[in-house]
């Protein structure tokens, strides 16, 4: 089973469809229409503790997180351009 956050939600007629992320993926999911949803994890097991991932607190911690894998996928990719575009000046000379 593979888990992805939330990052949107939106109305389509009577349905919902949501806009999902994995947090080692640099682009978001195509939308996904709620039919298509079998869950929702709200509690995980860490080293024989249950962590509750629905308190407020949590919440907040996942939009952060969410924000931060979109930052950090943005910048590994001008990295990664600003190395090809350095790469092929120095073959120039």
């Amino acid at each position: 089973m593979i888990c992805h956050r939330v990052l949107g939600r939106r109305t389509q007629g009577f349905s919902h469809a949501f806009l999902m992320k994995g947090d080692g993926w640099r682009m978001t999911d195509p939308w996904v229409c709620a039919e298509q949803v079998i869950g929702k994890v709200i509690a995980i097991n860490r080293n024989g503790s249950v962590v509750r991932l629905d308190t407020p607190l949590r919440r907040l911690q996942a939009v952060a997180a969410a924000a931060l894998s979109f930052v950090v996928a943005g910048t590994l990719m001008v990295m990664r351009q600003g190395k090809q575009l350095l790469s092929v000046r120095l073959k120039r000379l």
